[in-house]
This record gives C-alpha cells, structure tokens and sequence, in this order.
C-alpha cells in the first residue's frame, strides 16, 4: 500500500471509530495493526521519512519494533531514582498494556510498580545501557530514548507511533487536528 493511501485510511479508521463512539481499547487494538503494517513496510525496505505524520522528535532506537497508542506521562525526578514517591507510584498504577510511557528517566523500581506498557520514550536519558533500554529490550517494548525536546510536545492521551529501531517519535492525528497543529523547528 502506498503511503498515501495508508495515511488516508488511517485517518478515515481513527475519525470512523470516533464518530461511532468506538471503545478506546478497540481503538488502540487497530492503532497496533497500523503500527505492525508499519514495521512490515519498513523490513520491506520503505523509509519512515515518507511517512506523512508529523514527527514530534528524533531520538535514539534503544529497544526495536513499532508500536502505536496513547502517552501517559510519569514524571520522576534524581531523588526519586532509588526510593519511588507516593504520586509517581499512583501514575505508574495508572499505566496499561496499551499505553506508551513518556517520562525523563526511568528508575529500576518502575519495572516493579506498572503493568508492561506497549512502548517506552525516556526522553533525557540517553544511553542504551540505561535500567530502562535494556529492561525494554528484555521484555521486547519498543524504546526511544534521548530527545529532550518531546517533553514539552506531548501530553497524556496523544495518540503517538514510536519507532523504536530508528528512534522516531510520531503524533497520530484526525484531519483537523493535523491542520490546526504548530509548527516546531
């Protein structure tokens, strides 16, 4: 399928579902078999610069595969690497196997504390031997990691693409959404 086409029927599946009042879970379920298509065109040779969603961010692939649903922010910070806070602990409860964790560092305790989430964007840590890249690798979740620019570009709930093998970070949108976005540098 041409890309194109694929961005169209896309677009047309995610408003369809919408407009028909379609269950996230549902949601995120097709949202997947557009990300598995995506990394079958890729074996196949296709490059993910002609992919017409916007790209929030390049990163660095630490954990390879593409995956596709909504972010959900954690948010730690350098006392929290060793001892989890209350109010991180609650985010992390939160987390489904749907969801893509955006968070700036991931803490060894945070295995521990959330069901496996489909994708992980660590975006201030940047190193492949990092508790987080190699946990993901371990449990096959695609990782980005390394692109500090993303944490003021996404919000819980955006419908994101990650491409873990190359490290890029999309922004899944309707139509109108697509129109009414800023531009970044």
């Amino acid at each position: 399928m041409h890309h194109d086409e694929f961005s169209t029927a896309l677009r047309t599946l995610i408003d369809d579902s919408l407009a028909n009042g379609c269950p996230p879970a549902v949601l995120v379920q097709e949202l997947r078999s557009v990300a598995q298509q995506l990394e079958q065109e890729q074996r196949r040779g296709q490059e993910s610069e002609q992919y017409p969603w916007p790209m929030i961010a390049p990163g660095r692939g630490a954990s390879p595969g593409w995956t596709a649903g909504p972010a959900k922010r954690v948010t730690i910070d350098d006392h929290s690497q060793y001892h989890p806070p209350p109010e991180c602990v609650s985010d992390l409860s939160d987390i489904g196997s749907d969801d893509i964790v955006v968070t700036p560092a991931f803490a060894p305790w945070m295995w521990d504390e959330m069901v496996h989430p489909t994708g992980l964007l660590i975006y201030d840590e940047a190193q492949l031997t990092g508790v987080g890249a190699v946990g993901a690798r371990e449990y096959g979740i695609p990782t980005v990691i390394g692109c500090p620019e993303v944490s003021s570009r996404i919000a819980t709930g955006d419908a994101l693409a990650l491409n873990g093998t190359t490290g890029e970070v999309f922004r899944l949108m309707l139509q109108q959404q697509r129109e009414e976005m800023p531009q970044y540098d």
